[in-house]
């Protein structure tokens, strides 16, 4: 402590030094002080809190929402991205450009309803889901032809019981291993339909975290201030590769059915190949 404000101990006794003082006695005392602890905001998040990301520099986005102090609404509260850039140092031409929440967040809001809600998506989904590649549906009939003429030549006893209980079950075997359905369609289809069941009275963290377990990267240009694309996890993107095919190609059941390009970068989708206008 002597040292720092310019004093030297010699025999108990404080003295002043050859050296300059880096802090007053003061400023040493405030700082023994206990810390205050940190206190975390209780705010809900934003939707698309830790998923919003820059188009320009591909950084994550910062969701704000400070106090209105002046006006008619004094007391509520701003909610907006934030590109960060200018506070890390970093170079980005939309640095410190804000957006508020509502439009981006009612696009993806609107977008995860049409994934979750729709009966009519959701059982088109699981029609496609059964549509296996040609091939397993050939050995699939191969396989059962099989045992049909192995079971016609055991009843016309040219072929003994050992041999037709043998190969039937080789044949069944097989056939048990044959896929029945996309499984990654499926799955990703029902994670889909849990969240829509929870969507219109969930809270806004729970949908907060819906979103982040679907997106990887939800792309904004700020000073446009569009959604340029979405990134979804790999588990979820069957589901928006078919979402994608569909839309280009205008088979997907609905009205007003856009028809848009569909020559993209593999795992990012835009909202309107998506079937969301903005």
């Amino acid at each position: 402590m002597h040292y720092y404000m310019g004093l030297v101990a010699h025999r108990g006794e404080s003295r002043a030094g050859g050296h300059a003082a880096i802090l007053t006695e003061h400023e040493w005392l405030a700082a023994q002080q206990p810390r205050r602890p940190l206190v975390r905001s209780s705010l809900p998040p934003l939707l698309l809190q830790g998923v919003a990301s820059c188009r320009s520099c591909g950084h994550r986005l910062y969701a704000l929402q400070p106090k209105k102090r002046w006006g008619p609404d004094a007391g509520g509260r701003y909610a907006y991205y934030i590109e960060p850039s200018d506070d890390f140092n970093r170079d980005c031409p939309d640095g410190g450009v804000i957006w508020p929440s509502e439009a981006p967040d009612r696009q993806i809001d609107e977008l995860m309803r049409s994934f979750t809600l729709s009966r009519e998506w959701l059982d088109f989904v699981i029609a496609e889901a059964a549509k296996l590649p040609l091939n397993v549906e050939v050995r699939r009939h191969q396989l059962q032809d099989s045992i049909r003429r192995m079971q016609k030549e055991y009843l016309a006893r040219r072929l003994d019981e050992a041999e037709y209980l043998s190969l039937r079950s080789e044949h069944e075997g097989e056939l048990s291993l044959l896929p029945l359905v996309r499984h990654d369609l499926v799955v990703a289809a029902r994670q889909m339909e849990a969240f829509g069941e929870m969507w219109d009275s969930a809270s806004p963290r729970a949908r907060n975290e819906a979103c982040r377990l679907v997106f990887e990267s939800v792309v904004l240009d700020m000073r446009a201030r569009t959604v340029v694309e979405v990134k979804p996890y790999p588990e979820f993107e069957p589901l928006f590769r078919l979402r994608r095919s569909v839309y280009v190609t205008q088979t997907v059941p609905g009205p007003n059915t856009p028809n848009v390009n569909g020559a993209r970068r593999a795992g990012l989708y835009t909202l309107e190949e998506l079937g969301v206008v903005a």
